[in-house]
Parts: C-alpha cells; structure tokens; sequence
C-alpha cells in the first residue's frame, strides 16, 4: 500500500493522479487522522490527504481528474451551498462527496443533500464514522444505477379570475410537501405581477423570480435557490409583485429551464399558469404529469373553458388533464348546470369542490391553505383527495453532485 502524505508540504504536492480512489481537504488534525485510518480500512491506496478546506479543494481540482470519494470540510466556509455548487462545476462524472462540518443543524444537512451531497458529518469525526459513510457510498456504487427521477410537476390553469386557481395550488403545494415530511416542494406562480400565492401563505414574496425569467442565461442553482422563499423546510414559493409601469417581457426558455432546475431538487412543483400564457408555454404543458382546468358554473366559465381545454388537450400533457369546477354553490356561481358546462366542455366535469365561505375566510385571513384551517371540512377532504392523485410521487433518487450541472450537458 502506498504511504499516504502526513506532512502539508506532501500532501499539497503534485497533481492528483488520474481518478484516484480518494482526496480529503481538511482543517484540523483529528480530521485528518480520521480520514488516514478510514481510507487504509477502505484499502484504497494512492489517495491525498490535503490542510485545507473548500476553497481549496475548488482551487486544486480544477484542472485535474478529481477522485471518485472527495471527503471536504466546510467548517470555514461562509455559505457551503454556494461553495458546494461552485465545487460541483469542478467534479468530473462519478465523483461523490462526503462533507464535514461543525454546524449540527438538520436544515443545513438537508440543503447539502439536497445540492447533491452524499453525505454530512458534524465534526469531531471518529475513522468509525468515515469507514461507515465510505462502505455506504461503496455499495451504492456497486448497485445498479438507476435513472434519476425528476420531481413530479403539477400544472394549474384558472379558466378565469376568481375561481380560486391560486388557493388550490397552494392547497396541492402544502399536501405535497407535508404528506410526507421526507418530501420537498415548490411552489411556482407565474402572474408576476397579480399573482397571490404570498398572500395566500403569508410570506414576502422573493425578487429573484422576475430577474430569472428575464435572464435565462443566468439560471443556476443559486439563482433558484435565492429566489425561493421557504415557507418552511419542506415548501418553498417562487413569486413576485413586479410593479405595473412597463410591460413583462419573460423568455418561455427561461420558464423552461427553471422547471428543470426545480424540478432536479423538488418532489413536486406546482405551477400556476395564468392562462394568457398557455398559447407560449407548450412545452411546459406538455411535460406536466398532471394539468388541472379550474373553472365555475358561470357564463364566462361556459365560453373560455371550452377553448382552454382544447388548446391543452391538443398541446397533449404526457399526464392527465382534469376539469375541477371550484366554489360549487358559492352566490353568482351557479348561473348555469354541470351538464350544461358538460356539454360545452365536450367533456365530464372530474372534480366538484363546494363553496364553505366559512372556512374559506378563516383559511385567508390565517395565510394558511384551507387543508391546514379546516382540512375535516368537505371542500378540505375534496382537495386532500385530488392533491394526493394529482401531486403523488414516486421514490426519487438523489443525484450525485457532479449530475446536477453536468448531467445537463450531456
């Protein structure tokens, strides 16, 4: 077995050889003669062992084959998501990594997993601890690797103003996201200027997401990142009130590669789409696994919903495309029957969900979905039921770090 470098003048010498089994960067002692016994245990000969933490390990690697296990220590950085992205521009295909920190906060390792960390150890770190994570990524190596499975995407479309499209995204958002607390959402509306998925969560909405779309060039996983507003671990909202003073100019590609973006670190991504968009967001339909048609038994509901169906239907969502008629029973809504609309539609109507004013204005004044307020409720139980179809998610499989931006390319 080769000797591994003990000294910083060794260890810091010479270019790494080609995939090497192994590099550590560390910043203290017990680290690194936890890393030394961890490796020798692993048997992996020719690896380095080098003082220094994230920044270097960017520095060095830059320009040389980087090994297949890369153990960094992002104790001294000031934001090891943004250092952690800058190193995945350096990592070659293969490469995982394993972080140290001295930071022990769950909502930190869950961001590092989430930006393609395999895993997050708190220091002090026992050869124990590092053996037990190196046999982990050893086997996950020698199983067969399986497709990564991008979150799942859930498109909703309001026939028109006021038939409460907004209150059910954010309905379906929260389900995906709290169902299964081992799960991530996001929630994504694109009316810019009058949209009221903030409203309907209580948060500030971010100003990251205008600035995004207008800039596709610029899109990358920090970008994403900072436009997003967490309304907790599990849901993030991407939003914005741009003001009114000139026209919105947004590149359908700049949509586009912030759903893949999203959609690479989210479960489920809920898009409320306004329909003046739909015309220039074909392909964002298409890809959709599931499209919800929000409409009422109303007159204008009777004349647009027809003409929006047909245009989804003839984009052809790979998922399914459901008409829900919402605020059934609500004052000034029920101008006209189902069957009539049915007939319109040339289609059944899939999912009813009563009007409850009561609990629809407690859900508003509150800033919480109605499934939080008043989930026992009959309109609650309709919504849990279609978000548990619609937004249902399979097992997603973590990419590895050098995936996220490389595996775009290929």
């Amino acid at each position: 077995m080769d000797k591994l470098p003990l000294s910083p003048a060794d260890a810091g010498g010479g270019a790494l050889r080609a995939r090497d089994p192994f590099a550590a960067f560390v910043l203290d002692d017990a680290s690194r003669q936890a890393a030394i016994t961890a490796a020798n245990q692993q048997g992996w000969t020719g690896v380095r062992i080098t003082e220094g933490g994230i920044g270097g390990a960017i520095e060095q690697l830059g320009d040389v084959p980087t090994p297949r296990v890369l153990l960094i220590d992002v104790s001294d950085s000031e934001d090891p998501i943004q250092d952690i992205n800058r190193l995945a521009e350096v990592c070659q295909e293969g490469t995982h990594v394993v972080a140290l920190g001295s930071v022990n906060d769950v909502s930190l390792f869950r961001r590092l997993i989430h930006a393609g960390v395999d895993d997050y150890l708190v220091k002090p770190v026992t050869p124990e601890t590092l053996t037990h994570s190196f046999t982990q990524l050893s086997r996950e190596r020698a199983a067969p690797r399986e497709a990564v499975t991008p979150g799942r995407l859930v498109v909703v479309i309001g026939t028109r103003g006021g038939v409460g499209a907004s209150a059910l995204a954010s309905n379906l958002a929260w389900i995906a996201s709290h169902e299964d607390k081992s799960k991530r959402a996001a929630l994504v509306d694109l009316d810019l200027q009058f949209g009221s998925a903030a409203l309907a969560l209580d948060i500030e909405p971010g100003r990251g997401l205008a600035e995004a779309l207008r800039t596709p060039s610029r899109i990358d996983d920090l970008l994403v990142e900072r436009a997003a507003v967490k309304v907790d671990e599990n849901l993030s909202v991407l939003c914005a009130e741009e003001g009114l003073e000139g026209t919105l100019h947004i590149d359908p590609a700049a949509i586009e590669s912030l759903i893949d973006r999203l959609r690479a670190a989210y479960d489920c991504v809920v898009i409320e789409l306004p329909r003046a968009l739909v015309p220039a967001q074909s392909k964002l339909v298409a890809s959709a696994d599931a499209v919800l048609v929000i409409a009422d038994y109303t007159l204008v509901a009777a004349r647009d919903c027809p003409r929006l169906l047909k245009r989804v239907r003839e984009i052809g969502p790979k998922g399914q495309v459901k008409v829900v008629v919402n605020r059934v029973g609500a004052p000034g809504h029920g101008e006209i029957k189902r069957p009539d609309l049915e007939k319109a539609l040339d289609a059944k109507v899939d999912v009813e969900i009563p009007h409850d004013q009561k609990t629809a204005a407690e859900s508003s004044q509150a800033g919480k979905p109605m499934v939080v307020t008043a989930g026992k409720s009959k309109a609650g139980a309709i919504i849990r039921e279609l978000a548990l179809e619609a937004c249902a998610m399979g097992t997603t499989t973590k990419p590895p770090l050098w995936r996220r931006l490389l595996g775009k390319a290929a």
